[in-house]
């Protein structure tokens, strides 16, 4: 059974975090801070973000 854990318990971000063809793979580094923002859901999916349900990623 799927279930939440870490950023999934604050939400979902249509920034792609981590991506084998960016130096490091990471967005974010170690020390870097992070504030949440929430945005609509039309803006979600206008930044890129997937809206499909979290078990069918699984």
């Amino acid at each position: 059974m799927v279930s939440p854990g870490g950023w999934n318990l604050i939400g979902r971000t249509p920034a792609k975090l981590f991506d084998r063809e960016r130096d490091g793979y990471s967005l974010m580094q170690p020390g870097d801070t992070v504030r949440f923002e929430p945005v609509d859901h039309a803006e979600f999916i206008k930044l890129g973000g997937d809206d499909t349900p979290l078990e069918a990623q699984a």
